[in-house]
């Protein structure tokens, strides 16, 4: 098989994903589109460690957890999902911008 190079943009967009699964470190992507899908759990995102933007928008998650490992996240966008509560102490310290329009958190 030929291995393709790796972008550092992914677009997974309105595809119908479920979950976040366990990969291999992807250290060279910096921008994970995952909007408009079914994911319901922040999880197994330990696998891209230089990601710096992060789209889970409109899909099924309820709480905002594991993005620990993401040490360079800088914008992370929720919106439209349905997240009721959020511990700032799970937020990247890098993160300076965090979409949350359309859920019911407070």
């Amino acid at each position: 098989s030929t291995e393709l190079p790796s972008p550092s943009t992914v677009r997974l967009d309105r595809e119908n994903i479920c979950a976040i699964g366990r990969r291999q470190s992807l250290r060279e992507i910096h921008s994970l589109y995952l909007q408009q899908n079914q994911i319901e759990k922040i999880e197994n995102l330990g696998c891209f460690p230089n990601l710096r933007f992060l789209c889970l928008a409109g899909n099924c998650i309820r709480r905002v957890e594991n993005l620990q490992p993401l040490q360079h996240l800088r914008v992370l966008d929720l919106s439209h999902n349905q997240i009721q509560m959020l511990d700032p102490e799970e937020l990247p310290r890098s993160l300076r911008l965090l979409d949350l329009t359309g859920n019911e958190c407070t």
